[in-house]
Protein backbone atom coordinates (compact mmCIF):
# COMPACT_ATOMS: atom_id res chain seq x y z
CA UNK A 1 0.00 0.00 0.00
CA UNK A 2 2.93 2.44 0.86
CA UNK A 3 4.51 1.77 -2.63
CA UNK A 4 1.27 2.68 -4.41
CA UNK A 5 1.34 6.03 -2.36
CA UNK A 6 4.89 6.64 -3.28
CA UNK A 7 3.93 6.48 -6.66
CA UNK A 8 1.08 8.66 -6.77
CA UNK A 9 3.22 11.09 -5.27
CA UNK A 10 6.24 11.14 -7.59
CA UNK A 11 3.39 11.33 -10.18
CA UNK A 12 2.03 14.48 -8.37
CA UNK A 13 5.45 15.71 -7.97
CA UNK A 14 6.06 15.13 -11.61
CA UNK A 15 2.99 17.44 -12.80
CA UNK A 16 3.48 20.34 -9.96
CA UNK A 17 7.07 20.88 -11.63
CA UNK A 18 5.21 20.61 -15.71
CA UNK A 19 3.35 22.83 -14.24
CA UNK A 20 5.58 25.21 -12.06
CA UNK A 21 7.67 25.39 -14.91
CA UNK A 22 4.79 26.62 -17.64
CA UNK A 23 3.99 29.33 -15.25
CA UNK A 24 7.31 30.79 -15.14
CA UNK A 25 7.56 31.02 -18.69
CA UNK A 26 4.26 32.67 -19.26
CA UNK A 27 5.43 35.34 -16.83
CA UNK A 28 8.67 35.72 -18.24
CA UNK A 29 6.89 36.75 -21.54
CA UNK A 30 4.93 39.69 -20.16
CA UNK A 31 7.55 41.10 -18.81
CA UNK A 32 9.11 41.65 -22.11
CA UNK A 33 8.20 45.26 -22.17
CA UNK A 34 9.67 45.39 -18.44
CA UNK A 35 13.61 44.23 -19.96
CA UNK A 36 14.56 48.45 -20.94
CA UNK A 37 12.33 49.40 -18.50
CA UNK A 38 13.95 51.67 -15.45
CA UNK A 39 10.36 51.59 -13.77
CA UNK A 40 6.81 49.75 -14.09
CA UNK A 41 3.74 50.82 -12.70
CA UNK A 42 -0.48 49.99 -12.92
CA UNK A 43 -2.51 52.60 -13.59
CA UNK A 44 -6.66 51.73 -12.77
CA UNK A 45 -9.75 53.17 -13.12
CA UNK A 46 -12.84 53.91 -14.64
CA UNK A 47 -10.50 54.87 -17.58
CA UNK A 48 -9.15 51.50 -17.83
CA UNK A 49 -6.33 49.60 -17.05
CA UNK A 50 -2.57 50.80 -18.03
CA UNK A 51 0.57 49.61 -17.86
CA UNK A 52 3.11 52.81 -17.16
CA UNK A 53 6.54 52.42 -18.10
CA UNK A 54 9.65 54.65 -16.97
CA UNK A 55 12.55 54.04 -19.25
CA UNK A 56 15.88 55.38 -20.16
CA UNK A 57 15.66 58.02 -23.13
CA UNK A 58 17.85 56.24 -26.18
CA UNK A 59 20.93 57.93 -26.41
CA UNK A 60 20.46 60.14 -23.07
CA UNK A 61 20.65 58.32 -19.57
CA UNK A 62 19.45 61.85 -17.83
CA UNK A 63 16.08 61.69 -19.39
CA UNK A 64 13.24 59.31 -18.69
CA UNK A 65 10.59 58.40 -21.58
CA UNK A 66 7.39 57.76 -19.56
CA UNK A 67 5.56 54.96 -21.94
CA UNK A 68 1.78 53.79 -21.51
CA UNK A 69 0.16 51.11 -22.66
CA UNK A 70 -3.48 50.54 -22.36
CA UNK A 71 -4.37 46.72 -21.58
CA UNK A 72 -8.43 47.80 -21.20
CA UNK A 73 -10.18 50.98 -21.98
CA UNK A 74 -13.39 51.93 -20.91
CA UNK A 75 -14.50 53.20 -24.60
CA UNK A 76 -11.55 52.49 -27.26
CA UNK A 77 -10.77 55.97 -29.07
CA UNK A 78 -11.12 58.12 -25.52
CA UNK A 79 -9.33 61.50 -25.82
CA UNK A 80 -7.28 61.54 -22.43
CA UNK A 81 -5.03 64.30 -20.84
CA UNK A 82 -1.53 62.62 -19.35
CA UNK A 83 -0.47 64.84 -16.61
CA UNK A 84 2.22 63.99 -13.80
CA UNK A 85 1.38 65.65 -10.03
CA UNK A 86 3.92 66.43 -7.06
CA UNK A 87 0.72 65.21 -4.46
CA UNK A 88 1.63 67.48 -1.72
CA UNK A 89 2.07 70.64 -3.38
CA UNK A 90 -0.16 70.40 -6.28
CA UNK A 91 2.28 71.09 -8.88
CA UNK A 92 1.83 69.24 -12.18
CA UNK A 93 3.07 68.84 -15.55
CA UNK A 94 0.55 68.56 -18.25
CA UNK A 95 2.87 65.36 -20.25
CA UNK A 96 0.25 65.49 -23.25
CA UNK A 97 -3.03 67.33 -23.82
CA UNK A 98 -4.68 65.05 -26.19
CA UNK A 99 -3.87 61.44 -27.50
CA UNK A 100 -6.16 58.67 -28.03
CA UNK A 101 -6.42 55.23 -25.80
CA UNK A 102 -6.64 51.86 -27.54
CA UNK A 103 -5.78 48.83 -26.15
CA UNK A 104 -2.18 47.41 -26.52
CA UNK A 105 -1.44 50.84 -28.48
CA UNK A 106 1.71 51.87 -26.82
CA UNK A 107 1.71 55.86 -25.81
CA UNK A 108 5.00 57.75 -25.66
CA UNK A 109 3.75 60.52 -23.21
CA UNK A 110 6.79 62.56 -22.66
CA UNK A 111 9.80 62.78 -21.23
CA UNK A 112 10.40 63.71 -18.11
CA UNK A 113 14.44 64.44 -16.42
CA UNK A 114 15.66 62.90 -12.95
CA UNK A 115 14.52 65.86 -11.39
CA UNK A 116 11.06 65.97 -12.39
CA UNK A 117 11.21 62.04 -11.32
CA UNK A 118 12.18 63.30 -7.72
CA UNK A 119 9.57 65.69 -7.89
CA UNK A 120 6.17 64.36 -9.32
CA UNK A 121 4.70 61.24 -7.51
CA UNK A 122 1.05 60.90 -9.30
CA UNK A 123 0.41 59.96 -12.87
CA UNK A 124 -3.18 61.26 -13.81
CA UNK A 125 -4.79 60.16 -16.94
CA UNK A 126 -7.75 61.82 -17.32
CA UNK A 127 -10.50 62.64 -20.06
CA UNK A 128 -9.38 65.67 -21.91
CA UNK A 129 -11.14 68.66 -21.32
CA UNK A 130 -10.99 71.53 -23.81
CA UNK A 131 -9.75 75.43 -22.06
CA UNK A 132 -9.72 73.30 -18.51
CA UNK A 133 -6.77 72.83 -16.29
CA UNK A 134 -5.30 70.22 -14.53
CA UNK A 135 -6.71 71.61 -10.93
CA UNK A 136 -10.26 72.69 -12.53
CA UNK A 137 -11.19 69.90 -14.31
CA UNK A 138 -13.87 67.15 -13.42
CA UNK A 139 -13.20 64.27 -15.71
CA UNK A 140 -15.85 61.78 -16.64
CA UNK A 141 -13.49 59.24 -16.30
CA UNK A 142 -9.98 58.62 -15.17
CA UNK A 143 -7.03 56.36 -14.18
CA UNK A 144 -4.46 57.90 -11.08
CA UNK A 145 -2.09 55.85 -9.71
CA UNK A 146 1.38 56.28 -8.12
CA UNK A 147 4.31 57.72 -10.84
CA UNK A 148 6.94 54.28 -11.04
CA UNK A 149 10.13 55.30 -9.80
CA UNK A 150 13.51 53.98 -10.97
CA UNK A 151 13.83 50.29 -9.96
CA UNK A 152 9.79 50.18 -8.81
CA UNK A 153 7.89 46.29 -9.80
CA UNK A 154 11.14 44.93 -11.76
CA UNK A 155 12.64 42.17 -11.04
CA UNK A 156 15.69 42.03 -13.40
Amino acid sequence: MSARLVNAMKKWWIIALVFTLALSLTSCATKRETQNSQGFGYCDGTMGQIDVYVKVRSGDNTRFDLVLVPFTVAAPGDIVSVTVVQKSTYQYKEMVSQVVLNPSQQILAGTLTKGELDTYDVLAITSYQAGVNFLQANPAKSAVCTLPYLGDNLTN
